[in-house]
């Protein structure tokens, strides 16, 4: 497990670090011990016992070199102690991996080193040019090792190794420094203190899995001044070095071939964080997990070779932690990109996927050969996180809700996470009653008045706060339990705001196809459409550069665990087809796409000040509905409230007029709208959705006057939705505006979990009415949406999913179609609402190969529909607490695993919890009696 809490390996500060004992000399030099030492801070040598052992075990995933104790990652019961802390080892079949956890150096002084010596030979006595001491050279911190010259002296350092640290300063669960307080209500105990987390190559140490390695640690602390010796004075004498037992490894590898070697290919890097091409032209994001694969080849033989992998990261000279990563297999004779084990594939840790990083690579063969690559150098570009609320689609009844299950909601999100060009995605998971039962087919018309309710609600908090409450959603996306999916972008006239979808033909991919749509946010639409030839796809994309509808390039799936469907072949077909692999995932996205999102998104980030945004408030009137195919339209009822003009749009043959009583047209908002032929997804219903200024402040709803009154003789009397000459629907203001009452909750009265709100409300004129609900913790300045477009008198609302407060209230806003009347609640008081918490990978009953790193991936909201930190995020299993924030990895042992996320907000605990096996499958022969 790789995610702690606590500072990790920096490089502010190396020029600092006068405590450090290494010569940047590259000749050979002779020198005391003591001349090594900073003359005005003298350090006290403490002594550990004498005749130490190690007995290292055997890790087939080994740790993650961060400075961050995963848990899991160490077998710390294998330890050998000192005066600040402990020292352990594990191995694997290229690594000796050394935990130095000085658990009482509790200052984070840039002065603190190490120093690891070995005795290359294990013959006790210091060998010169042949004995190795690794240390952190001054300048830039990289780790390097020099050779003895004898008891006490060393050579100057050399300018590479295959090994490699990572210094880290924090408190861990794995070694239990960091801990719950009682109760558990994420109060942390956290003591912090040093960790070197080291990688020692074995071949450089001359040592092998299965045999010994013999070893002495030195642990400087520069305040105070101290140094530990494990054992004592071991420079000065190899006799009772640390004896470390190395583990065999469980893999059998073949001897090598006489006369073969080993070559990398001229692009030997490729980095992918789900599609790439060999020349790595594609654009990296920020912060994004991803994939270097390293092209090795073996030559002169038919055979593959055992080779060993390496691949280097640094920044400015400085080694990136955990640089370079190592790993060992077989590299091929020919190399099939469309493999996986045909390239040696390594998980970028975090910190090396931010700004530009120099990569290069190395392979080793067992005869002693090396080749090495040309250093990359590739930029990491930061884009911004867009926002996705969730909305389940009950197309049953409010007794009987027919949902689709949670685990597709968590499938659809993971599957987006891992092929758009983002960093993250934060979703924010609603309750379906926030448009109350709905069907497939209304439901795009549903989620654009819930987005104009959650817009509104936005905009009284900015109003009266100054304060943004909340990201407004870049996208609310329904999920139906059945019927495809449909989108409303712009190119066809919509807002592209809302989709909607089910499993479909791009089943996991559907919401990332129908979103696809919407965020081209054009005109006219390119990329946003369907690709050419997309098995009866509709609406091609008339940019689409390849001469069929697949990916054409390999893409590389970065969700843990790795198998052989990480590699996802360049037939495969582009998401925004409807064509299918046959395979999981059953589509990908190919560079076209994966460049078109890339230089989409930074215009997603809200850019307006807040001071901007209250001074385009004003009157309008909501005005939405839908126009079809057959010539026909309809209107939804129009709401009267504050709100942003709709910016000018492309005219076309639609509009929205206000006609006053004398026939007077007031204001046209003209539009056009386009339907697709498509026999998967047929767009033969078009939705509109405006906000259209009041043409003058007159009495009725007004949150703030008008910017520009109009003069103009009379207020609209009505409202048509037209196209040229024909009306095609129209809704006429009645005399009254209806009469609310809110008649629970009651004034004083406490509530929390689901709750019934309750109103009457009248019409004198006989007109149905439509409701919108608000919520507010603190009496009207924070305003939360609740639900949006509902008929009954009264709604269950799930209060655990708002914020509490003790001067809480509800409003009700109801229109009869044109007329528009608000009311709020008396003060109640609202318990704190707990965050809604969803685990997106792994799915429930995955099945895990043992020794398998696992990447657990959660998401959690709070009341207020804010994103969490990660400080937020704790995983456990039963008591045991392994890992903290929203994404972290893990190796299980063998069996059954319940595995819980858990995620507080103002005081309050929500979870998820997942179910999956790790182990193997065991096919039965089959017996026929």
């Amino acid at each position: 497990m790789t995610i702690a809490f606590g500072s990790h390996d920096s490089h502010d500060s190396k020029q600092s670090r006068t405590a450090r004992i290494w010569l940047q000399a590259a000749a050979a030099v002779s020198l005391a011990v003591a001349s090594l030492l900073p003359a005005s801070a003298p350090s006290t040598v403490r002594a550990a016992p004498d005749d130490v052992a190690l007995t290292s075990t055997y890790v087939s995933t080994p740790p993650a070199i961060d400075g961050s104790l995963g848990f899991g990652e160490w077998n710390l019961a294998n330890r050998v102690t000192f005066t600040n802390g402990f020292i352990s080892t594990v191995n694997d079949g290229i690594r000796l991996y050394v935990l130095i956890d000085a658990t009482g150096d509790t200052s984070d002084d840039p002065g603190d080193y190490f120093w690891l010596s070995f005795d290359k030979n294990r013959n006790g006595v210091i060998d010169a040019n042949q004995d190795l001491n690794y240390g952190i050279e001054p300048s830039t911190g990289n780790m390097r090792y020099q050779y003895y010259l004898g008891p006490g002296q060393w050579t100057g350092l050399q300018p590479s190794t295959f090994s490699s640290r990572a210094k880290g300063f924090g408190c861990f669960f794995a070694d239990g420094t960091l801990s719950f307080g009682v109760p558990f209500a994420f109060r942390f105990r956290c003591s912090r203190h040093r960790v070197w987390e080291l990688a020692i190559d074995l071949a450089e140490i001359g040592a092998a899995a299965g045999g010994h390695a013999r070893m002495g640690v030195r642990i400087g602390n520069a305040n105070p001044a101290t140094t530990d010796d494990v054992p004592a004075n071991f420079s000065s004498s190899f006799s009772n070095l640390i004896d470390v037992s190395l583990a065999p490894t469980p893999y059998a590898t073949l001897a090598p071939f006489a006369g073969a070697s080993i070559g990398l290919e001229a692009n030997a890097i490729e980095l992918t964080q789900a599609v790439q091409d060999r020349t790595n032209s594609l654009p990296l994001v920020q912060g994004k997990t991803t994939a270097a694969r390293v092209y090795a080849v073996t030559a002169n033989v038919p055979f593959p070779q055992y080779v060993r992998y390496y691949l280097y990261g640094s920044q400015g000279g400085v080694d990136l932690p955990g640089s370079p990563l190592a790993l060992a297999q077989n590299a091929p004779t020919v190399i099939n990109r469309n493999q996986l084990n045909s390239t040696g594939n390594f998980m970028l840790p975090q910190t090396w996927t931010n700004g530009t990083v120099s990569f290069s690579s190395k392979a080793a063969d067992s005869l002693g050969h090396v080749a090495s690559s040309v250093p990359i150098n590739k930029a990491f570009s930061s884009r911004s996180v867009p926002v996705m609320w969730i909305v389940p689609i009950n197309t049953g009844t409010a007794n009987a809700p027919v949902l689709v299950s949670n685990s597709e909601i968590a499938s659809q999100e993971s599957y987006m996470k891992a092929v758009y060009p983002l960093r993250d995605i934060t979703f924010v998971q609603k309750d379906w009653t926030v448009i109350g039962p709905s069907s497939v087919n209304n439901a795009i018309a549903d989620l654009n008045t819930y987005y104009n309710n959650v817009a509104f609600a936005w905009l009284l908090t900015v109003l009266f706060t100054g304060n943004q409450p909340y990201a407004l959603p870049d996208q609310v996306y329904g999920f139906t339990p059945t019927g495809g999916g449909l989108s409303d972008p712009k190119w066809v006239g919509g807002q592209g705001r809302v989709a909607r979808g089910f499993q479909g033909t791009s089943i996991e991919g559907t919401m990332a196809h129908e979103d696809n749509h919407n965020f081209d946010r054009s005109s006219s639409g390119t990329w946003g459409h369907h690709v050419p030839n997309g098995c009866g796809a509709a609406g091609p994309d008339p940019n689409w550069p390849y001469a069929n509808s697949n990916v054409n390039e390999v893409g590389f799936n970065t969700r843990l665990p790795w198998t052989a469907n990480t590699i996802v072949p360049n037939t495969f077909p582009d998401f925004m087809s409807y064509c299918q692999s046959g395979s999981t995932p059953t589509k990908w996205i190919s560079p076209y796409r994966w460049t078109n999102l890339f230089n989409n998104f930074p215009s997603l980030a809200v850019s307006a000040q807040s001071t901007d945004v209250v001074k385009a408030i004003q009157d309008v009137y909501y005005i939405s509905g839908q126009i079809h195919r057959d010539g026909t339209g309809s209107l939804q009822p129009i709401l009267r409230q504050a709100g942003i003009p709709t910016p000018d749009i492309q005219k076309g043959d639609y509009a929205i007029q206000l006609i006053d009583a004398s026939g007077n047209v007031l204001s046209t908002t003209s539009f056009f709208s386009t339907f697709l032929d498509d026999p998967e997804e047929p767009v033969n219903t078009a939705y509109f959705n405006f906000q259209i200024p009041v043409p003058i402040q007159t009495p009725g709803i007004s949150s703030k006057p008008a910017a520009s009154p109009r003069a103009v003789s009379a207020l609209p009397a009505k409202v048509q939705l037209t196209k040229g000459t024909q009306v095609l629907a129209e809704i006429k203001a009645s005399p009254n505006a209806p009469t609310v009452t809110i008649n629970a909750p009651s004034a004083g009265q406490t509530i929390s979990g689901t709750t019934t709100v309750k109103w009457t409300a009248s019409d004198a004129d006989g007109d149905a009415l439509t409701f919108n609900m608000l919520y507010s913790p603190d009496n009207g300045k924070l305003w939360l949406p609740v639900a949006a477009g509902i008929t009954p008198t009264q709604l269950a609302v799930n209060t655990d999913q708002l914020p509490g407060g003790s001067q809480a209230i509800f409003r009700v806003v109801a229109t009869d179609g044109f007329n528009t009347t608000q009311v709020d609640s008396a003060p109640f008081t609202k318990q704190a609402g707990t965050p809604t918490v969803q685990i997106l990978s792994p799915a429930s009953s995955t099945l895990v190969s043992p020794g398998t790193l696992v990447q657990l991936d959660g998401q959690a909201s709070d009341p207020g529909n804010a994103d969490l930190p990660d400080s937020a995020y704790v995983w456990s299993e039963g008591d045991t607490i392994f890992g903290q924030g929203r994404t972290t990895t893990a190796v299980l042992t063998p069996g059954q695993h319940t595995l819980t996320l858990k995620a507080t907000s103002g005081g309050q605990i929500g979870e998820a919890s997942v179910s999956i096996f790790v182990g193997t499958k065991v096919y039965l022969p089959l017996t026929i009696r």
